[in-house]
């Protein structure tokens, strides 16, 4: 994270490190959080041609990582997905579901 930096603090034997060399740093830190709101939706998408773990785990490869999807429980026949809706819409979910070769039923 660039907003992180790492203090390295060396002290001689008997000599602790001073305390204002982290509360500066502490600071920093705290004056460089970002609150986000998320608009948070939840879809269940039914899906065609799945037939076993393999299936399960090649959606789940397509789905993982994708910015936007913040959770996904996916079963055969099935997949239940909580995601972003300023980063990805539902549409954009399916899309990457039948890019793995399978069938949403509209």
């Amino acid at each position: 994270m660039p907003d992180v930096a790492i203090v390295s603090v060396e002290a001689g034997l008997g000599q602790p490190p001073r305390p204002d060399a982290f509360c500066v740093q502490t600071e920093r830190l705290i004056t460089k959080t970002r609150i986000m709101e998320v608009t948070v939706a939840e879809t269940k998408i039914a899906i065609e041609g799945m037939s076993c773990q393999h299936c399960v785990m090649a959606v789940k490869k397509a789905l993982g990582g994708v910015p936007g999807i913040l959770e996904s429980d996916i079963q055969v026949g099935s997949a239940s997905v909580k995601y972003d809706e300023s980063k990805i819409k539902k549409g954009d979910i399916e899309a990457k579901i039948e890019k793995a070769g399978y069938k949403v039923k509209k």
